[in-house]
C-alpha cells in the first residue's frame, strides 16, 4: 500500500536537492511508531529512498493483550503521521499476521485481521480492506482453507512444503507480488462459492507430494505445476480421468512445466479428451525440444524455430490425435503456418514458396484467411520497399486473404488489395507509408 504524499513533501525535495541528500522517511517513521503505546516493536520491511525521494513500509508488532480500541487509537494516529509526513505504509500485527492499515474507518479491516489471526495453522499474511494473502505449510492447508472459506472476504491462501521457502515468499512479497511456482496458492474471490467437487479435488493436491506448485482458483479454473522431469502426456491423461470421475469435466484445468527455457501447457478440461494423447508425440525419443500450448478449444502451438517447419509438420500430423484439432500451429524454419490438419501440407507449400520469392522477406506467416510477411534489410540500411511489393503481388499471397507486412514497430495491413497502415498515430513511419503508397499505385 503507498500513501499520497503530502503537501509538504515537495519543499522537502527541493530542499534535499540543495542539500544533496532527501530525509529518509521510513528510519523517522519506524522510530516514531516504536514509541507508541501498545507496539512491542518497530521494524522497517522495505526503504526506498533514494537521491530525490524516500517512501518505504513499516511494522509493528503489537502487544499481544492490545485491545481493538487501542489498536483504533494506535491506526489514528497513524493516519495523523502520514498524513504529515506521507509517503511511508504502515502494517500492524501479531505474530507475522497483519493488516495494513488504511485511510478513513478501518474498522473492517480490524474485525477480519482478528477472524485471520484465529484460524488455525497460519504463520503469516496479510490483510487489506476484504481481502487477504496468508501462508501455511501444507500439512496445515487443509484446515487453515477450511477455516478461511467461511470468513466473508477474498482469500488466497499458498502452502509451502517447507518454512525456509515460506518465509522467502513471505520477505519477497513485501514489495512484489508474484505467482510462487513453489506453493499451492489458492485463490477464493470474495462472493464465490465454490463447488463442493472443485473444493475437495484442490484440497487433494495438498497431499500430492509430487507437485512442486499450483494456482487454484476455486471459482475459475487451475494451472498445475509438474517437475520438469514428468511426462505432460501421462499427468495430462490420468488427470482427465480423474476429473471427468469427479464431475468436473467442465471445470478448467491447465497442467504446466519449463525445462530449460522450454515450456508445455496442457489444457486437461475442458475439450476434447480425446485429444490429449498427441501431448506423447513430443515425448517420442529424439524429438527435440520444442515449446507448446494446447488450448481447450482444441488447438495447438508448436514452436521450435530450430527445426525444419516440414519435420515439425511430420511430427503432429504421425500422431493419431492429430484429425481431431480444429487448429494446429506450427512455427519452424524457416516458416509458420496454422490451419486444420487437411491445410498444412498446403499451407507449407505456400508459405516456403513465399518466404524464397523475395530477399526482402524476412519471415512468414500463413493461414488459410490471414498472412504475414516481416521485411528484412542489412545493417544499417532500410527495406527495398519497391522490390517487397512487386514480390508480394507475384505471389498472390495477398489476394484472397487478409494480409499483414510488418517492419520494426510498423504494421501495414492489405485489405481487398488497398493497404493501410494499422494505426494512424505511428510516428517515424515513412517506410511503410511508402510501402502503402506503392501497393496502391498498382
Amino acid at each position: 500500500m503507498r500513501r499520497a504524499v503530502a503537501l509538504a513533501v515537495p519543499l522537502l525535495l527541493i530542499a534535499a536537492a540543495v542539500s544533496g541528500c532527501v530525509t529518509n522517511l521510513p528510519n523517522g517513521a519506524v522510530d516514531w511508531l516504536a514509541g507508541q503505546d501498545g507496539v512491542a516493536e518497530a521494524t522497517v520491511l522495505a526503504d526506498n529512498t533514494g537521491p530525490w525521494s524516500s517512501s518505504g513500509l513499516v511494522r509493528g508488532e503489537l502487544d499481544a493483550d492490545i485491545t481493538d480500541a487501542e489498536i483504533s487509537a494506535l491506526v489514528g494516529k497513524i493516519q495523523d503521521y502520514s498524513t504529515r509526513t506521507g509517503n511511508v505504509a504502515f502494517w500492524l500485527g501479531l505474530d507475522h499476521l497483519d493488516f495494513g492499515v488504511g485511510d478513513g474507518d478501518n474498522a473492517d479491516t480490524l474485525a477480519l485481521w482478528r477472524e485471520v489471526i484465529d484460524v488455525p495453522g497460519l504463520v503469516s499474511g496479510i490483510v487489506f480492506d476484504d481481502d487477504l494473502r496468508v501462508r501455511a505449510l501444507r500439512p496445515d492447508g487443509a484446515a487453515a482453507l477450511d477455516a478461511l472459506m467461511a470468513l466473508d472476504s477474498g482469500v488466497r491462501l499458498e502452502a509451502f512444503s517447507d518454512t525456509s521457502t515460506l518465509t522467502a515468499d513471505a520477505d519477497h512479497d513485501i514489495q512484489y507480488e508474484e505467482v510462487n511456482v513453489a506453493a499451492l496458492e489458492y485463490r477464493r474471490p470474495a462472493g464465490c462459492v465454490p463447488e463442493p467437487a472443485v473444493l475437495d479435488f484442490g484440497v487433494s493436491l495438498l497431499d500430492r507430494d509430487e507437485l512442486p506448485g499450483a494456482t487454484i482458483d476455486l471459482c475459475t479454473g487451475a494451472t498445475i505445476d509438474l517437475p520438469s522431469s514428468a511426462s505432460m502426456a501421462t499427468a495430462a491423461i490420468s488427470l482427465r480421468a480423474e476429473l471427468d470421475g469427479l464431475g468436473l469435466t467442465d471445470f478448467p484445468v491447465q497442467l504446466s512445466n519449463e525445462t530449460d527455457g522450454v515450456t508445455h501447457f496442457a489444457a486437461v478440461s475442458p475439450g476434447d479428451a480425446a485429444l490429449l494423447p498427441m501431448l506423447e508425440a513430443f515425448e517420442q525419443p529424439g524429438v527435440p525440444a520444442m515449446d507448446y500450448s494446447l488450448a481447450p478449444d482444441g488447438t495447438i502451438a508448436v514452436t521450435a524455430y530450430q527445426v525444419p517447419t516440414a519435420d515439425l509438420m511430420a511430427l503432429v500430423l504421425a500422431s493419431p490425435a492429430a484429425s481431431g484439432f480444429s487448429g494446429i500451429g506450427l512455427e519452424g524454419d524457416p516458416v509458420s503456418i496454422i490451419g486444420s490438419p487437411g491445410q498444412l501440407p498446403a499451407l507449407l507449400d505456400e508459405a516456403t514458396a513465399l518466404d524464397a520469392a523475395s530477399e526482402t522477406f524476412g519471415g512468414v506467416q500463413l493461414g488459410q484467411g490471414f498472412g504475414t510477411v516481416y521485411l528484412d534489410a542489412g545493417v544499417g540500411a532500410d527495406p527495398d520497399v519497391a522490390t517487397a511489393v512487386a514480390d508480394l503481388r507475384a505471389t498472390g499471397a495477398a489476394d484472397q486473404r487478409f494480409f499483414s507486412v510488418r517492419y520494426k514497430s510498423f504494421q501495414v495491413d492489405i485489405a481487398n488489395d488497398v493497404a493501410a497502415l494499422a494505426r494512424d498515430d505511428y510516428s517515424d513511419a515513412q517506410i511503410m507509408q511508402d510501402f502503402v503508397d506503392a501497393w496502391n499505385a498498382g
